[in-house]
């Protein structure tokens, strides 16, 4: 089934079922695909929340150094969400990530456990990121309402 007649809730959701089965198979570079793309959307669903719309067409890395710089804004709290600390982890993840990627075609070698390690880790931090995202799109949804109400 071609993912663009997918509605985006269900996309997402196969997605998450596409990164099990890959860490089930152990195809940790097709999990770590996953992971790169589901947390590039996510970060892009948050800059169109804050209406950072240009921004969220940056590239991946450009988005997290804009969210590091929103993760302290008191607006909609999210602050509290412990943004901040979070991304620093993605963008260490990312670094990981990209040596991989880029040793497939200069013929470096990796370990499967250095492989299933940056997995592991990407499967945690979609997860957690998701979280975080989804709890502060929310709060932002609720706070634009109740602005409309008024």
């Amino acid at each position: 089934m071609d993912s663009k007649n997918i509605p985006k809730g269900d996309n997402y959701s196969l997605q998450i079922k596409k990164l099990a089965r890959a860490m089930r198979g152990k195809f940790y570079l097709e999990a770590i695909f996953i992971e790169f793309a589901i947390l590039e959307d996510r970060t892009s669903s948050l800059l169109r929340h804050l209406n950072m719309k240009r921004k969220s067409k940056l590239m991946f890395n450009p988005k997290i150094k804009v969210l590091k710089e929103v993760a302290n804004y008191t607006d909609y709290k999210i602050n509290s969400y412990k943004l901040g600390e979070l991304l620093i982890e993605i963008d260490k993840w990312r670094l990981d990530r990209n040596k991989y990627v880029h040793s497939l075609v200069r013929n470096n070698t990796y370990s499967e456990e250095e492989l299933e390690d940056c997995a592991q880790t990407g499967k945690q931090l979609v997860k957690n990121f998701s979280r975080k995202v989804r709890l502060i799109n929310d709060r932002i949804d609720r706070a634009k309402n109740n602005k409309s109400k008024v």
